[in-house]
């Protein structure tokens, strides 16, 4: 065999070997001492508190939302009467605008009187009522009235 072509098998031979031993014989070669991590400590996991089941929720008392736009019956009287039923009672709220300013006025809903409230300076009244029993439905009649002043559903 001619003399280049041993070097060429012998280096190649050596290649190998290197492949073969992996990095530990690697570093050994270059004279180092091959790195090793130490070992983290293991650390025992905390137990879990279990969970407390979540109580159901009550199931959500139905909703009732009535709005009872108001004629003008005398003047220039406009008013809205509002009715809504829900899990946090039963209410009536009633609006009026351009009553004479300081006029005592009436809520009265099918016929039942719901109470009474004041006109502002600017003729303006809003009170929100909140009753003991719900009002019977469908609201048939509704009325705001004060001196010179009445705001209702049929006039």
């Amino acid at each position: 065999m001619h003399p280049t072509a041993r070097r060429l098998a012998a280096g190649s031979l050596a290649a190998v070997a290197v492949l073969a031993a992996g990095p530990l014989a690697t570093a050994g070669a270059k004279g180092g001492v091959p790195k090793v991590r130490p070992a983290l400590p293991q650390v025992p996991q905390v137990p879990q508190v279990p969970q407390v089941p979540q109580v159901p929720q009550a199931p959500q008392a139905p909703r009732l939302k009535i709005i009872v736009p108001l004629n003008t019956c005398a003047g220039v009287t406009k008013g809205k009467v509002s009715y809504e039923q829900n899990a946090l009672g039963n209410f009536v709220t009633a609006e009026v605008n351009g009553a004479r300013p300081g006029t005592a006025l009436v809520v009265v809903v099918n016929g039942g009187l719901i109470g009474p409230m004041v006109a502002d300076a600017t003729g303006t009244a809003r009170q929100v009522f909140t009753l003991a029993t719900p009002l019977v439905t469908p609201i048939v009649s509704a009325q705001i009235v004060g001196a010179n002043t009445l705001a209702a559903t049929l006039c």
